[in-house]
């Protein structure tokens, strides 16, 4: 019984947690400007923004060089282990990508940095790229291949910053833990993150009460 009623307080902690968290990243996001794609680039760098579009439609439509996947975009990610010695040893990440990954709206474009394209923003929404292959080598290290489809409706929270070599130019990058992307409509953003933290506040609550019965029985 102990163990039991140790087992529903942690989980019950757990969620407590991730209610606070789901509250804190509504609020967060919540309280962006939403911006147009064609505003984005009369945006100050460094505002945290949400904005709403399409990926590219094609043609040209790519193909994932691991994957086989259609797609209007792919990066090939591979992480090497190098030993420098018997007792050294690091860890050295190499990409190549190809295609559009940019985000599009009545003739605008913005472009989506992949440390934010692969960032999840709503649980059940895919990210705007997603993983398409992935393989570990034994001897360390392994290989990750993303893809953006294309036509695909997709929201992004990121913070706006210069884009090279474009002078003045802008894109959207990750910068705040509330960051991320969803293959989703803006509509959809706000009820699903409320819907997130009431499920965590009462799997909380429930496993709260839970734990009192436990205790007192």
């Amino acid at each position: 019984m102990t163990v039991l009623v140790v087992f529903a307080y942690g989980f019950a902690v757990l969620f407590t947690g991730l209610t606070w968290r789901a509250w804190l990243r509504r609020l967060r996001i919540a309280g962006r400007p939403v911006l147009s794609i064609a505003e984005v680039a009369d945006a100050e760098p460094g505002t945290a923004v949400v904005v709403a579009g399409r990926t590219a439609g094609g043609p040209p439509l790519l193909t994932g060089p691991w994957s086989g996947v259609r797609c209007v975009w792919w990066e090939d990610e591979v992480t090497t282990m190098v030993h420098h010695s018997s007792e050294r040893f690091e860890y050295l990440t190499t990409s190549e990508q190809s295609g559009d990954a940019n985000l599009h709206d009545a003739g605008a474009r913005v472009e989506i940095a992949p440390a934010l394209g692969r960032r999840w923003l709503l649980g059940g929404h895919e990210r705007m790229m997603r993983q398409a292959f992935s393989r570990d080598y034994s001897a360390g290290g392994g290989r990750t291949e993303y893809v953006v489809d294309a036509d695909t409706a997709v929201v992004v929270a990121g913070v706006v910053e210069i884009a090279a070599p474009a002078p003045g130019g802008r894109r959207l990058g990750h910068v705040h833990w509330a960051d991320g992307t969803a293959r989703a409509r803006l509509d959809e953003i706000t009820d699903r993150l409320m819907r997130t933290q009431r499920l965590f506040l009462v799997s909380a609550l429930s496993l709260t009460l839970v734990a009192v019965v436990l205790t007192v029985t």
